[in-house]
């Protein structure tokens, strides 16, 4: 797995940062030494850590009428109507 970290360099020391958690951090005073520091503290979460999904109902009420039309045989003519008067519209407006 890559993450991305962030590597900073204050009077001589060296910090390595997780990027998106400022607590995951390592500070040595060579760089290699800061990033090996910080991919040890981050083997050591993930050994001891146990990884998973939760779904959340994240229906919106605009979201829950998408595709009740899908089936409606109208639907297509419904729409090339509208398009066709659409485009009237824009030739009476501002020409061909």
């Amino acid at each position: 797995m890559d993450l991305l970290i962030k590597l900073t360099q204050v009077n001589g020391h060296y910090s390595a940062s997780l990027l998106g958690d400022r607590e995951v951090r390592a500070d040595a005073p060579t760089q290699e030494e800061a990033v090996e520091g910080l991919r040890r503290q981050i083997q050591e979460q993930v050994d001891r850590s146990e990884i998973r999904t939760i779904r959340i109902d994240d229906r919106h009420p605009v979201t829950a009428m998408a595709g009740i039309f899908k089936d409606d045989p109208t639907l297509e003519e419904m729409v090339a109507e509208i398009y066709r008067q659409r485009d009237e519209e824009r030739i009476r407006e501002h020409g061909e």
